[in-house]
């Protein structure tokens, strides 16, 4: 299908088996797609981005394409664009994005909940205007979080985008705040319980911004107080 690719950069390698890109849009807002090889070699796609054939040929080198998570009701303008691609991929989405997608994709769409059987756990986030899918993912004796749009980490070089994003450049963007949290107070509950069922914690990832290495547990509770 003819689809717009728009520029991106290279592959990030986080650790072993997860990787993240971030590309571009007619907005000047990046984005990123985090992927996840499972034990199966089949690869977890969340918030896809259409990359280059060369991109994309890498990607494929690590296994085989196999689900698509559309995590959020704003994140659905790539996702036609996988699945016909790869037309054996299993599509997951909440019910506002997946009303979101074409009329002949209904059909393949999946709940999250059921990406459990690929050896990952699944929430959504509490206290959103819009759902929001988030993946737990076990890397070895730790685990990694990846969110859509209620976290994010580093601060962009625009004054603009500076100011709308997380505050001291962690947490929640203010542009999220003020558009998306309806209930702050689950919220801030929901990042301070998640240490508690993924631990130890060292990266925390979203769809904008940079990875976040370290004491994930410390991460979430500053987004939480920064909110």
């Amino acid at each position: 299908m003819s689809h717009p690719r728009f520029p991106h950069g290279p592959w990030h390698p986080v650790t072993e088996g997860l990787w993240m890109v971030t590309g571009s849009q007619d907005l000047p807002i990046p984005r990123n797609m985090i992927v996840w090889r499972t034990a199966q070699d089949e690869l977890v796609i969340y918030s896809g981005v259409a990359l280059g054939d060369d991109a994309m040929a890498e990607l494929e080198g690590w296994g085989t394409p196999r689900h698509l998570v559309v995590p959020h009701y704003f994140h659905v303008r790539d996702a036609a664009w996988f699945a016909h691609r790869y037309p054996q991929m299993d599509v997951y989405a909440l019910p506002d994005a997946a009303g979101r997608l074409p009329e002949d994709l209904q059909a393949r769409v999946r709940p999250p909940r059921d990406l459990t059987a690929c050896g990952l756990q699944v929430e959504v986030v509490p206290g959103m205007k819009y759902g929001e899918v988030m993946l737990a993912i076990p890397v070895s004796d730790t685990w990694a979080l990846v969110f859509t749009d209620v976290f994010s980490c580093g601060r962009a070089p625009q004054l603009v985008a500076r100011w709308l994003g997380p505050p001291r450049g962690l947490g929640v963007p203010r542009v999220v705040k003020f558009g998306q949290v309806g209930d702050k107070a689950a919220v801030k509950a929901f990042f301070r319980d998640l240490p508690g069922r993924y631990s130890p914690l060292r990266w925390v990832l979203s769809a904008h911004g940079e990875v976040f290495e370290g004491d994930g547990a410390e991460a979430l509770a500053l987004a939480a107080d920064r909110l």
